[in-house]
């Protein structure tokens, strides 16, 4: 068996991280150069669920009840934030405001 590809985001040289599945099996992913959030559906459908990003995204979970929660990883135990959309994109909530310190194991951080 050889694996063959699924498909193709784009022809550009693209980082892509945070990939998480929700309740309706479409694929969830983040651009981190633009912090874009993808979907793609079953039917291999693309489209962008958050365009405007400033927050740097580059992790993605998705709650049970369909809001998408989105990391941003900002310096090392500072400036990060994890903030939630709805599944259409919209709503956003902070979750966590940058620079709250939920935990860090390095000292002098």
């Amino acid at each position: 068996m050889e694996a063959q590809p699924y498909f193709s985001v784009s022809q550009a040289s693209l980082v892509l991280e945070g990939i998480v599945f929700d309740r309706n099996n479409n694929l969830l992913f983040v651009d981190v150069a633009t912090g874009r959030v993808f979907k793609l559906t079953p039917e291999r459908q693309l489209s962008i669920v958050l365009k405007e990003n400033t927050f740097g995204a580059s992790g993605l979970a998705v709650h049970k009840d369909g809001r998408i929660f989105i990391a941003s990883g900002g310096a090392i135990c500072s400036r990060g934030s994890v903030r939630a959309i709805e599944p259409n994109g919209t709503g956003e909530q902070m979750i966590v405001a940058p620079g709250c310190r939920i935990s860090c194991q390095r000292p002098g951080l």
